[in-house]
């Protein structure tokens, strides 16, 4: 593919003003040069006719930035050579036309570092982007691969996701905080692959030895999400999703605050859509008495401020049942 010479110039007409931003610049300083003598006009215009050229060429290309730039830079170091050799001057034209060169020198460095910063933070701005949307899509594809494993938990870990974002957001909880729930919401079942499927499938009550084993999910979830940096609060989040207000949950019978925010606001938001999912081993509630267990929990299995927030939502208007709008997209607008 040939390589365009104004590769951010995406059309005739912006080429055709770009070239004739470097002519008109040329003619300009020199024509401003050779016509402002007298003092101080000839120190005030001539600055205006280096920049102006400059500002047009940044609007057009930053490639045209620097060979105008570049120009400038030459015409500076050759217009007094000229001058001294063709036409008499007296010292302190020659002292006021230097000075003026170098500040116009000075402010081609000056707009130069600036727009290259610029440049080179959009740069980084999108690449962080795009790392992140392949985070959040990488993520988002396990989350359907785990609930894949089973059709009654199809789309389980996206509608916790949803429920949890919306709670974070109607406690006003920090980007950050918000992103890491979600993110959480999607992933807090991983710990089931070390779990006999046999079990997360059985129709009938499990032995408690069984229980046992699907107990330990929420550690396991951890151990796999602990050693990812990026995911250190997430791990937290979701080894500590089953632990109740009251104490009486697992795997370590935290009670209260001891129970990271997070983890409170997903094990409401687990619960709920587990109460009006259909499961192999229970069939589905309606959303209104899910709502009623909700209220009659709080304080014992849930905390009371999540229980209240997340009600708030579902009287905006958040989704009672499968939620679709709610998407890892969402995680791109959590501010």
């Amino acid at each position: 593919m040939k390589k365009k010479f104004f590769p951010s110039v995406n059309s005739r007409l912006e080429r055709w003003l770009a070239v004739t931003a470097i002519l008109g610049f040329l003619v300009a300083v020199i024509a401003v040069d050779y016509l402002t003598e007298e003092q101080p006009l000839h120190s005030i215009v001539l600055p205006l006719f280096y920049t102006l050229p400059l500002l047009l060429a940044l609007l057009i290309s930053r490639l045209m930035a620097i060979v105008v730039a570049g120009v400038g830079a030459l015409s500076a170091a050759l217009i007094p050579v000229l001058k001294g050799r063709f036409l008499p001057y007296a010292a302190a034209d020659n002292a006021m036309l230097l000075i003026s060169l170098v500040s116009v020198l000075a402010l081609y460095l000056i707009v130069g570092a600036f727009v290259r910063t610029a440049a080179l933070r959009k740069e980084a701005e999108e690449r962080a982007l795009r790392l992140q949307q392949i985070f959040f899509g990488t993520v988002s594809a396990l989350s359907n691969l785990l609930d894949a494993r089973d059709p009654h938990t199809a789309r389980h870990s996206h509608n916790v996701a949803g429920y949890a974002l919306a709670i974070a957001r109607e406690m006003d909880l920090p980007r950050a905080q918000r992103e890491a729930i979600y993110i959480a919401g999607l992933l807090h079942d991983i710990g089931k692959i070390g779990v006999a499927e046999a079990l997360l499938k059985k129709p009938g009550r499990l032995l408690p030895g069984e229980w046992e084993e699907v107990k330990r999910h929420p550690v396991l979830s951890y151990r796999i999400l602990r050693d990812i940096p990026e995911l250190q609060e997430v791990a937290i989040i979701t080894l500590y999703h089953h632990e109740w207000w009251d104490g009486r949950g697992y795997p370590y019978g935290l009670k209260g605050e001891q129970i990271p925010l997070g983890a409170r606001i997903l094990c409401v938001a687990d619960s709920f859509d587990a109460m009006i999912s259909e499961r192999v081993y229970k069939p589905a509630l309606a959303p209104e008495a899910a709502i009623a267990e909700l209220k009659r929990c709080a304080g014992s299995q849930f905390d009371p401020a999540v229980v209240e927030a997340f009600l708030r939502c579902l009287e905006k208007g958040a989704p009672m049942q499968r939620p679709e709008a709610f998407r890892f997209e969402m995680a791109f607008g959590l501010s």
